[in-house]
């Protein structure tokens, strides 16, 4: 049998009602830090879980969360969603994580299926259709949701504004009144790439990718045939990819910059001037930390969180990555 909140307690010399508001998340302005940080380690060491049926009785929640993603086989959103599930536990709320692999009707079905199971939140990072029946229902009855797409629901999200506008900055001290931009349906940085790109002066060419089969290839045939000598792009795969193409076929690759949250995305290719750093631990931090302050109070009023973000060059991104990678949060996704 598992170790209980009394034993726990008990052994750390607390009150039972202090120990029951860590564990349950309910410590903003309560607890002191150093306190609830001891509570929590003796909790993990102990192998404390909470029991979902006292806490729904008591609540009238599950103590359960959901994550819809379009897939965890590849590294960032598998790290993402692991993120995410550790964070989540810090407060005692169990994360199910379900996968979409990028198609419109599984999207909806993970969601139908999480509310199936009775979930008090869901993150849910990808396109959602406001005309949709489901759309509706859960704006209608304010369901805890954070989703990115629309402004109905409330999100956690990266404002590029600063970041752009110092890449652009950089492609121009290198020659560039030109860029492509290699992207997605959907992608939620593109109108504000475009904006940013008049305001400094730029022209735009636009390549999209299929989204449904990202490593198809021929969107970068087709930046190789058009040619260019600036391109960005939000995900560092595709760069990656593409700049392989480029070294195949003994080609020339075009000044780059991509889109940096982990360790692993770096990119040691000479062609990549730089790179959009996008913290995902504070990300992550508020995402859980938001959902949780709509699943206490439904009727609190929708919330937009913009996190900054900055372009960094070589030098300091070789700086940043090096001290996440001395970093015990970051350390496992090196």
């Amino acid at each position: 049998m598992g170790v209980t909140i009394t034993e726990l307690a008990r052994e750390l010399n607390i009150s039972h009602s202090t120990v029951s508001r860590v564990l349950n998340g309910r410590i903003k302005g309560r607890v002191h830090p150093e306190i609830a940080n001891r509570i929590f380690a003796l909790a993990r060491e102990r192998g404390y879980a909470p029991n979902p049926h006292a806490r729904c009785l008591k609540t009238g929640r599950s103590g359960i969360i959901g994550l819809v993603v379009g897939e965890i086989s590849e590294r960032y959103s598998g790290c993402y969603a692991q993120a995410l599930l550790n964070e989540a536990e810090r407060y005692g709320l169990r994360l199910i994580i379900s996968t979409t692999n990028y198609g419109r009707e599984r999207e909806r079905k993970c969601l139908e299926d999480l509310l199936h199971f009775h979930v008090d939140g869901v993150i849910y990072p990808l396109y959602f259709d406001p005309a949709s029946p489901l759309y509706q229902k859960l704006k209608e009855c304010r369901f805890p949701l954070l989703n990115f797409g629309n402004g109905d629901f409330s999100s956690v999200n990266y404002d590029y504004t600063a970041a752009f506008d110092a890449m652009f900055k950089e492609f121009r001290n290198r020659g560039h009144a030109r860029v492509t931009l290699l992207t997605w349906p959907y992608d939620r940085q593109a109108a504000l790439f475009q904006r940013r790109a008049e305001e400094n002066g730029f022209e735009v060419d636009t390549m999209e990718f299929d989204s449904d089969n990202r490593h198809d290839g021929k969107a970068f045939e087709e930046v190789l045939r058009r040619g260019c000598n600036a391109l960005y792009t939000n995900s560092y795969v595709e760069l990656a990819g593409l700049l392989e193409l480029y070294r195949r076929r003994g080609a020339t690759a075009p000044d780059c910059a991509c889109t940096y949250t982990l360790p692993f995305e770096y990119l040691s290719d000479p062609a990549v001037i730089g790179m959009i750093h996008a913290p995902l631990r504070e990300r992550v931090e508020n995402e859980i930390g938001l959902l949780r302050l709509l699943i206490e109070d439904s009727a609190r009023e929708r919330e937009v969180r913009l996190l900054p973000t900055c372009f960094l060059s070589r030098p300091e991104l070789e700086t940043l990555r090096s001290k996440q990678c001395q970093d015990i949060w970051y350390r496992n996704y090196c």
